[in-house]
């Protein structure tokens, strides 16, 4: 679902290749000015040159496999949330600037959901936080098995959810949030052991070519818009941009 990842891995190995080669060409450097010719230097001191190397090479280069691993984790950990294991706010809003900007360039729709919890407080006043924490966890679940694998779905807020759909037209837009309202509703969430509940959604929906929006507060401003019309409607509903007449519920 999320094909756009760094690979800092790959730059620190290289990285350390290079610093790796830096050691026996200062080796031969260092031969030079003693009076040493490097051809000769070199040809007297092969196995010498060889083993250094090689033993330079590997172990810098190892030791930037290493340390650009771990800035991958440490990236990929910044950019998820904790308790659903989707992508976060932070995540969403570097993603959200990169598909305008592809959008724009391929002349295609690009389409954003925002999805929120109707009444969760409710939730956590009569079951407790850990059943909301454990109902927010299974909503992403749900949500993420009812996207495409090409959309980017996220965790914006408390109990906000925003989906990315990159290349979708209104119409199609349209369809997926009340599939995934329909979904929602008709999911009974396990919260505890002997607790289940049912919930429903509000979505706000801005789809439109990219050209129209050009900066990402701008589209994302757009769908919140509509998802406060979602609310003020009556909830469980889902709204787009430009309101036209009240969508049904069901």
């Amino acid at each position: 679902m999320y094909p756009y990842r760094r690979k800092n891995w790959r730059l620190r190995a290289l990285q350390g290749v290079l610093l790796g080669l830096g050691a026996p060409m200062g080796w031969l450097l260092l031969g030079s000015f003693t009076g040493h010719p490097a051809l000769s230097w070199l040809k007297d001191q092969i196995g010498v040159f060889i083993y250094m190397l090689l033993g330079s090479v590997v172990a810098f280069s190892f030791f930037g496999f290493r340390m650009g691993s771990y800035e991958d984790v440490l990236r990929t950990e910044s950019m998820t949330d904790a308790l659903t294991g989707l992508k976060n706010v932070r995540y969403f809003k570097e993603r959200i600037s990169e598909e305008l900007s592809r959008a724009k360039l391929k002349r295609r729709h690009l389409s954003l959901l925002i999805l929120d919890l109707d009444h969760f407080k409710r939730v956590n006043d009569k079951h407790g936080h850990p059943a909301g924490d454990r109902l927010l966890s299974s909503l992403a679940a749900l949500l993420s098995a009812n996207v495409r694998a090409k959309d980017m779905l996220a965790r914006v807020g408390g109990e906000e959810f925003a989906v990315m759909l990159p290349g979708a037209s209104p119409s199609t837009a349209l369809r997926m949030a009340h599939r995934l309202r329909r979904a929602v509703k008709a999911k009974v969430f396990q919260v505890s052991g002997k607790q289940s509940l049912k919930i429903t959604v509000s979505v706000g929906l801005a789809s439109s070519r990219a050209s129209r929006l050009s900066r990402p507060e701008s589209y994302y401003s757009a769908a919140d818009r509509a998802l406060f019309h979602a609310k003020r409607l009556g909830r469980n509903r889902v709204e787009q941009e430009r309101l036209g007449p009240p969508n049904p519920s069901s």
